[in-house]
């Protein structure tokens, strides 16, 4: 919806530099994540309705399938996942910093709303900043990790856009405590964990340097 939201903005000549760089960025990402939560989500469902979910009458099995088709027609995970790194070469890193700011300005405004969101809020910002840095300080590494990169940034703008809408003057604590569990339950900086893990090789030449 996010995406949406800026993509109105920019059709209608009023979207900032700022809002246009992260459109460009969002693209790619809401993309690559949700045609993979598809996937996963329709599996799900499939599972809790136990062997009716197998039978093509329920038409579920459809559902499974129109979802594979996601992640395959709609732009693999891996060549979204080399358009994002595009954009950014593209842009020499406007995107990122039009990232940056975005996961900021929603962290501290949920962080002043709710007290309580404050330390989850610190942390949602600290990885947008390391991922921000990633592609210069790794840049032997950032085609290799581009898949994994791909995944952190959309997870940590989720998070943000979570801690965001919790913080919303008609949001109960129910919301607070969805964007606080689902923060915790899902690993938002994959590089950071798989780097410490010394999890990639270097790669050969960047596409940021072509």
């Amino acid at each position: 919806m996010e995406a949406a939201r800026l993509l109105g903005l920019d059709d209608d000549g009023v979207a900032s530099e700022q809002e246009e760089a992260l459109l460009r960025l969002l693209t790619p990402l809401a993309k690559l994540y949700t045609a993979k939560a598809a996937v996963a989500v329709v599996s799900e469902g499939l599972e809790g309705l136990g062997g009716l979910g197998y039978l093509e009458d329920t038409g579920f099995p459809l559902y499974l399938r129109d979802a594979q088709v996601l992640p395959i027609w709609e732009g693999t995970t891996n060549v979204l996942s080399m358009d994002v790194l595009r954009c950014i070469a593209k842009s020499n890193g406007a995107v990122l910093d039009a990232y940056v700011a975005s996961v900021r300005q929603k962290c501290d405004s949920a962080a002043r709303k709710v007290t309580s969101l404050a330390p989850l809020c610190t942390e949602v910002v600290q990885h947008a900043g390391y991922l921000a840095a990633f592609p210069q300080q790794q840049r032997a590494l950032v085609e290799v990790a581009a898949r994994d990169y791909s995944l952190s940034l959309s997870r940590v703008y989720l998070a943000a856009l979570m801690l965001d809408m919790a913080a919303w003057d008609e949001a109960d604590d129910g919301d607070r405590a969805a964007a606080v569990q689902w923060i915790r339950l899902n690993q938002l900086n994959l590089i950071k964990s798989r780097l410490e893990a010394n999890m990639y090789n270097d790669g050969s030449d960047s596409i940021l340097d072509l």
